[in-house]
């Protein structure tokens, strides 16, 4: 899938939490006066949310995603920065930010992903599958993280 402008897309868990079997929902970037459809303000995932759907914040990318990965998530809780400890992870992701809400845009320009802390991840990308494939990554090596954490008990 090409893309083509600005757009913003999240992931919702579907049974099987697994990044690449959630479905994907895509929304517009904002329209020409600035507002963003859908982005009311009130509930949490637009709150969080609304940080990255300006072209201006994350800029000279086509795509950003959020997702909700679970293992992401819980070690948001207990860490600053998710450091991978497997070969892949190490590789293509290094060090991942975890930040608030509202240092997501600027964290993003540093970095391919970002963990809003006990909320869920955004990946930047030159396309929605570039975007996916940093998710997908930092979703198993936060799995990996967590098995060697229960081992080390």
């Amino acid at each position: 899938m090409a893309l083509s402008g600005w757009i913003a897309t999240s992931i919702q868990p579907t049974d099987r939490g697994h990044a690449l079997q959630q479905e994907v929902k895509c929304h517009p970037g904002p329209k020409a006066d600035g507002k963003i459809a859908g982005d009311h303000g009130h509930d949490s995932y637009h709150r969080h949310d609304r940080y990255v759907r300006r072209p201006s914040q994350v800029p000279d990318q086509q795509a950003v995603l959020h997702a909700h990965p679970r293992h992401a998530i819980a070690l948001s809780l207990v860490m600053d920065v998710i450091e991978p400890a497997d070969a892949e992870g190490k590789l293509r992701l290094g060090a991942v930010p975890v930040v608030e809400a509202e240092d997501v845009a600027q964290a993003l320009r540093d970095a391919p992903i970002v963990m809003a802390r006990g909320h869920g991840s955004y990946a930047r990308g030159g396309d929605l599958w570039q975007a996916l494939q940093w998710t997908s990554v930092l979703e198993e090596s936060a799995q990996v993280l967590w098995l060697l954490r229960a081992l080390r008990r």
